[in-house]
């Protein structure tokens, strides 16, 4: 058996093995559309009762696109979680910006609850000038 021959043989198997399994994902892929599409169905029927047609549509269009952006997170850190990784280590013009943003939601986070934890018709607390 040649080299060629061999090289043939091989891609021969690889190749049938890559079509059973593109079939396969194929068929998985159209039945869990059909799947989604059922119990899309049903959930927005079962909504519309609570909250309205439009409020039912809304829910269902949120949580589709937290999917969709779910899916695209998870598909971007698996392209190479590693270098992504050893990538924010070895920059150190991304540390301030990180510390920043984290210092804005903290502010954000503090501003919300000092709001939410006051009394109702008591004023907030003023700050003195000097």
């Amino acid at each position: 058996m040649s080299l060629v021959q061999y090289a043939a043989a091989r891609v021969g198997r690889a190749a049938s093995r890559v079509a059973k399994l593109a079939g396969g994902y194929l068929a998985a892929g159209v039945l869990l559309l059909v799947g989604i599409g059922y119990a899309s169905t049903a959930a927005v029927m079962a909504l519309e009762t609570a909250i309205g047609p439009a409020g039912a549509r809304f829910v269902l269009a949120a949580f589709y696109m937290l999917c969709g952006a779910a899916i695209i997170v998870a598909m971007r850190w698996r392209e190479n979680p590693s270098a992504a990784a050893s990538e924010s280590e070895q920059s150190a013009g991304d540390k301030p910006r990180a510390l920043n943003l984290a210092m804005l939601l903290e502010a954000l986070m503090l501003g919300f609850s000092m709001s939410s934890s006051r009394a109702p018709g008591r004023k907030p607390p003023t700050r003195r000038r000097r």
